[in-house]
């Protein structure tokens, strides 16, 4: 339009003169077999026309490349290569967030921790599974620091935490571990978790027993090699000690049964803010998580033939791992949680006491 209206201004600022010194003569003053002025006009309305349509043409061009979509935002997944990421890796394999139309960045990590670190430093969106107590702990010093859509709720039948002792132990019941090592996964819950479990069981956690912090790869070894007595762990490595003849249980589903039923171990998390940048994108992560755990739910065993592909297990131990129960945002038993976050303040895990009801996702 620039290049139209230039043109119109250049006509009337020559007055008789028209664009290109085309003079504008009056009808006494034209020549034979020139057009009279009026014809003039229009032949001028024509070629200001084509020019306007040449340009309405190119600004069409021009607005279709600047609204021409750009590439979809990839959603980083943080999660950890363990049986209770599953429905990550049946909405991969199912095609789910194709069907709702998301692009995923997967980001394999090692721990809840390193979870956590990138989700608080903006290097991933969404955290598989991030232990409930970590969450918490985020929601205590920062609070919206994430917002949680899904949780892994375990229980006495649906367990993750076993404590289990070598197969020629002369452990026969809780009350034998008196004077005893005791491993556990590092950190200061699963410690806490373990104290209240021997409380329950008559046992002085503090004076009775020697508890143990050991990195997760070195469990069995640790209990065959004799340098612990019993190991509290979760599965697969429950399943893979009892199946390679390694262990025998002394309390399946240790946390389940002796600390809370059911024990919220995890939760699904959004980082903060990303619902608010990708609203749409949010709401179809969602879905496509919401669709994995119902078919968890409906193929128990076919889901399992995905764990050998995503975690290092072989098809074999697959097939006996517990399954693990979750809950839908839904689903989500909200005064539960907070049950357990006040438990953990109450232990001293928690810097202070936090309320679980701002930190739900809200679609």
């Amino acid at each position: 339009w620039g290049g139209v209206v230039g043109c119109r201004g250049r006509a009337a600022a020559y007055g008789p003169e028209g664009p290109r010194g085309i003079t504008m003569r009056s009808d006494s003053d034209r020549e034979p077999n020139s057009l009279p002025m009026p014809h003039r006009r229009v032949s001028l309305r024509v070629v200001l026309s084509v020019v306007a349509a040449i340009a309405l043409v190119a600004g069409a061009g021009y607005l279709a490349l600047r609204m021409k979509p750009t590439a979809k935002y990839a959603i980083r997944v943080a999660y950890l290569p363990i049986v209770v990421s599953s429905p990550f890796f049946v909405a991969q394999e199912q095609g789910y967030f194709r069907e709702e139309g998301l692009v995923i960045e997967a980001q394999k990590f090692a721990s809840s921790n390193q979870m956590l670190d990138a989700l608080l430093t903006d290097k991933t969106d969404v955290v598989m599974s991030l232990a409930q107590s970590l969450a918490a702990t985020a929601e205590a010093k920062q609070a919206g620091a994430l917002q949680v859509f899904l949780a892994n709720a375990q229980n006495s039948r649906q367990y993750l935490s076993s404590l289990i002792v070598r197969v020629d132990s002369d452990i026969r019941n809780p009350a034998n571990l008196k004077g005893k090592r005791i491993g556990c996964f590092p950190g200061q819950t699963a410690r806490v978790y373990l104290e209240i479990t021997l409380e329950k069981q008559g046992l002085n956690p503090k004076t009775d027993v020697n508890i143990q912090e050991l990195d997760p790869g070195l469990h069995l070894q640790a209990l065959e090699s004799r340098n612990i007595d019993a190991l509290l762990t979760y599965e697969p490595t429950t399943t893979i000690a009892l199946e390679r003849g390694i262990a025998r249980p002394l309390i399946l589903g240790a946390f389940e049964k002796s600390v809370i039923d059911p024990w919220v171990g995890g939760v699904f998390v959004f980082r903060s803010g990303f619902a608010t940048e990708y609203p749409d994108s949010a709401r179809a992560f969602v879905r496509a998580m919401e669709k994995s755990v119902s078919y968890i739910r409906a193929n128990s065993e076919t889901y399992r033939l995905l764990l050998p592909k995503y975690t290092p297990i072989d098809a074999a131990i697959a097939q006996k791992t517990t399954n693990i129960p979750y809950w839908t945002l839904s689903e989500m038993d909200r005064a539960h949680v907070q049950k357990q976050t006040d438990m953990l303040f109450d232990r001293g895990i928690l810097p202070r006491r936090v309320d679980t009801t701002a930190m739900y996702y809200q679609p």
